[in-house]
């Protein structure tokens, strides 16, 4: 907030607005303005830092003013899109790897060391669903047998160490186990008659 007076027009109590989803930065004159014909802000960064000049013009009169903003950078939660199972049709020997793509609006790296996982079953594909208890992004086949239906759930956070802000969780589609590697019995096997 900053106050100027001069011959001619009175400026008190100017505050500068910044809107936190735009960035862009307003000034609000409230009732203490006489003669105002236009208002200028401009800021340059000087990171954490902004000085900000605005420049009061009054029919040819004007003046400029000086202020800075201390800036407090804040770091959104990433989050995670494109999630799912590896392979996508399963069989119960294979080793299920859970997929996804690390998203952030500031462009911060993910921390991978960190990143929380949980692998979710449904027995014979139904009933409740239970937490297997594996922190990995891979499902060994000793978890499921055929049959079963699996989820996997992934939180993820960024390079940020010092920041509790995570993901939240975020799950993946069901896969079921529904195939047997391997040729089944009877097929593909060559039977040499007697005769």
């Amino acid at each position: 907030t900053s106050n100027y007076e001069d011959e001619g027009f009175t400026i008190r109590d100017i505050t500068l607005s910044i809107d936190n989803n735009t960035g862009l930065a307003t000034l609000v004159p409230n009732g203490n303005i006489t003669g105002v014909m236009g208002t200028v802000f401009v800021a340059v960064d000087n990171n954490p830092s902004y000085e900000g000049r605005y420049m009061i013009n009054d029919r040819g009169k004007s003046s400029t003013e000086v202020i800075t903003l201390n800036i407090t950078q804040v770091n959104d939660p990433p989050y995670v899109s494109n999630l799912y199972i590896d392979p996508a049709v399963p069989s119960y020997q294979d080793t299920l790897d859970c997929v996804y793509t690390f998203e952030d609006i500031e462009n911060n790296e993910e921390n991978t060391s960190v990143t929380s996982y949980k692998w979710w079953l449904q027995s014979g594909g139904e009933g409740a669903w239970s937490n297997l208890g594996v922190n990995s992004s891979l499902l060994a086949s000793d978890n499921f047998e055929l049959g079963d239906k699996i989820i996997c759930s992934v939180k993820v956070k960024d390079i940020y160490l010092n920041d509790s802000l995570w993901s939240t969780y975020s799950n993946s589609s069901f896969v079921e186990i529904l195939q047997e590697t391997g040729t089944p019995e009877g097929e593909g096997e060559i039977v040499i008659g007697v005769g």
